[in-house]
């Protein structure tokens, strides 16, 4: 059967056949993940066909949604699986969706599959897809709400919503199901509220660990401590992925004069997600720091660099340390021998060793023996995959990384294997900050005794420093384009993301570009002419300071003009840069006709919808989209918690111009003419 056949149904078959021809199908004819996949283990390994970052193993593991979260590191002793038949349905699905939409990361998938189990067998007592409802779907967005944040949910539920169609066309639910995400997309821009506040800090380190960190990083003395808060202070440098770090290479580091003279400091980079190679430059204040993470980091690693450029240059010979030459001339290595080539010491416990690496060996006189070429041969294809690339796209190579290590290096259990190397990942780094924290795992934060202020575990993500660093060049009113080169994005719009800037916060600096410390409306009740619930002018807003600021029909637009043009030329309210201002009498009037204009041309169309009118249902999917917008912002300026003079930006609008919008209508148009997806399948089958 071809990779990409697309699963026909035989139209005879019950749902009960539907679904076992589908698990057959799939464990038999396809050949994704793998020929030779192990379909009915519950771990699947399949580094090998969809290999992660820097050489990391990939594993599905289909465990249920209660043992995913009390457990981080899964074994054939804690796993508890999802039950059957839903467990094999689970596998099929996978592997036939990655057959047909391949993607990089299976986990978002796996992790929704495991709420639509928990809810089948609250809702049914069982565990089979075949009673899958809308109310069983419902369910599981519930569970997710309880478990997850918002953002997750909304992916999570995005899944489902396909698992749903799915099981539906192909007839494996007894009933017909018609059923859309419940999730809501969640409203990044929205800045009012607990919601909002508690979304802001869970992207965010928490004060407890910005307090703890420089400390710890004082302080350290063991390697991996070192290690640690010196990846870190580099993360406090620039707002950078740690998979970017984690491909720094050893001579990263940039000086240059700029135009008043003065040298500045940067780090040589590779953006993940498609920006051009550049040059990171340190906040000044940092910079001796983050020389000092470079060159700790550098003294660190260099023993993995010198090994992995051995390799380089003698890919058939063992890597032996200078003082142990002599062992090249043995045929027979004993316990000892073997114990000081790979770990420079005598252990215990060889024999395990030799069948953990695969190592064949003799026991003479109840001592283990092993030949030179056998553990030669084993180290040698222990190697990473791909070496002696680290990266082998962007042509990186181990010996040239700074981020690389001994096997084992930095484990606190495990001993260091001196004659192989390995890389480093988000993972471990992650597992040393606490946010996975698992059986034997100790954070640096439990260490050296640190604990949030209610005596709570501190746990950070690496990736929360980037929030944090995105969130200052925002409250120090960095314009849109200087944030996004320095975080080294590609479009400007993805901002938006990592903008936490409170409502408050962006008060006070308007308030602070106009003068006044107190209430910006304070100040304008003295000028004559203007009303107090007019809460700036037109004339008023000019003389802000406020450089890409402007009034507008219903607010204001933030747009910086000295990137682009405006793509969504008079559609405002289509726009995530209009801020609306609650109290502007005027603006708030304005959205509130117009939402009246909206509802009166959603009715309209919808009349013209039930006439057979063609092109009515792109006019209502627009006037509803818009007309759930007003909705949300006359129930805020109508919502007596919600001061006047609070700041308000649309969530949800599109990124997109108003002719790439048009250009969009005329693939529908011509979409409803054309043949479906599944009809050109079959056509296809049949030639």
């Amino acid at each position: 059967m071809s990779q990409s056949k697309y699963y026909s149904v035989n139209e005879d078959f019950s749902s009960e056949e539907i679904l076992f021809d589908f698990i057959n199908m799939a464990k038999n004819d396809l050949e994704i993940f793998g020929k030779d996949l192990l379909f009915d283990s519950n771990i699947w390994d399949i580094t090998e066909t969809n290999p992660g970052k820097q050489n990391t193993k990939q594993k599905i593991i289909f465990s249920n949604l209660k043992c995913s979260k009390e457990f981080n590191k899964f074994t054939i002793d804690n796993l508890i699986p999802l039950k059957e038949p839903f467990l094999s349905f689970t596998k099929a699905y996978l592997r036939y969706k990655q057959a047909m939409e391949p993607v990089k990361s299976l986990v978002p998938l796996i992790a929704s599959m495991r709420l639509l189990e928990q809810a089948l067998i609250e809702m049914t007592q069982t565990a089979n897809p075949l009673n899958i409802t809308t109310d069983v779907l419902n369910r599981a967005i519930a569970i997710g709400k309880e478990n997850f944040t918002d953002p997750v949910v909304y992916r999570q539920g995005a899944f489902l919503q396909k698992v749903a169609q799915f099981i539906s066309e192909k007839r494996i639910s007894k009933i017909p199901i018609d059923w859309k995400n419940s999730a809501k997309r969640p409203n990044d821009a929205l800045r009012v509220g607990k919601k909002a506040d508690d979304r802001r800090n869970e992207k965010m380190p928490s004060e407890r660990a910005l307090e703890a960190l420089p400390e710890i990083f004082l302080k350290a003395t063991e390697p991996k401590d070192i290690l640690i808060t010196s990846i870190i202070a580099i993360l406090f440098g620039a707002p950078n992925r740690i998979g970017e770090v984690l491909l720094l290479q050893e001579y990263c580091e940039v000086v240059q004069k700029g135009l008043d003279g003065k040298e500045k400091y940067g780090l040589r980079w590779y953006p993940e997600k498609g920006a051009e190679p550049m040059v990171k430059w340190i906040i000044p204040s940092m910079v001796d720091v983050v020389k000092k993470a470079i060159n700790q980091i550098r003294e660190l690693t260099k023993e993995a660099r010198k090994v992995a450029k051995w390799y380089e240059e003698n890919p058939n010979d063992l890597y032996i340390p200078e003082e142990l030459k002599y062992m090249r001339n043995k045929t027979l290595l004993t316990t000892k021998d073997i114990c000081l080539i790979l770990f420079g010491k005598e252990l215990k416990g060889v024999a395990n060793l030799c069948k953990i690496y695969n190592i064949q060996y003799e026991i003479v006189n109840k001592k283990v023996i092993v030949g030179f070429k056998a553990l030669e041969k084993a180290i040698l294809e222990s190697l990473p995959k791909d070496f002696p690339y680290i990266n082998k796209e962007k042509g990186f190579k181990y010996s040239e990384t700074l981020l690389i290590q001994r096997l084992n290096e930095y484990n606190y259990i495990k001993s260091t294997i001196l004659p192989s190397i390995d890389n480093f990942n988000i993972g471990f780094i992650n597992d040393a900050l606490g946010s996975r924290q698992g059986i034997s795992k100790s954070s640096i934060f439990e260490r050296f005794g640190f604990k949030e202020s209610n005596g709570d575990p501190i746990k950070v993500t690496t990736h929360q420093f980037r929030h944090y660093l995105n969130t200052l060049a925002q409250k120090g009113g960095a314009s849109q384009l200087d944030i996004a080169k320095w975080a080294g994005r590609k479009e400007v719009s993805q901002n938006r993301a990592y903008d936490h800037v409170s409502a408050n916060e962006m008060l006070l600096l308007v308030q602070k570009a106009v003068g006044n410390e107190e209430m910006l409306m304070s100040q304008l009740n003295n000028i004559e002419g203007i009303k107090k619930k007019v809460v700036i002018s037109r004339d008023e807003y000019a003389q802000l300071k406020v450089r890409t600021a402007h009034k507008t029909d219903f607010g204001v637009c933030i747009h910086d003009f000295s990137m682009m043009p405006c793509q969504l030329h008079m559609d405002c309210l289509n726009c995530t840069e209009q801020v609306c201002i609650k109290g502007d009498k005027n603006s708030n009037e304005r959205i509130r006709q117009r939402k009246i204009e909206v509802e009166e041309a959603l009715e309209i169309a919808k009349k013209a919808q039930q006439e057979g009118h063609v092109g009515a249902n792109r006019w209502i999917k627009h006037q509803s989209i818009e007309l759930e917008k007003l909705k949300q912002l006359c129930d805020i300026f109508d919502n007596d918690n919600v001061k006047d003079g609070t700041l308000i930006q649309i969530s949800d609008a599109p990124s997109i111009s108003q002719s790439e919008q048009a250009q969009i209508r005329n693939k529908e148009i011509v979409g409803e003419s054309s043949i479906n997806l599944d009809e050109m399948r079959e056509l296809l089958e049949d030639l």
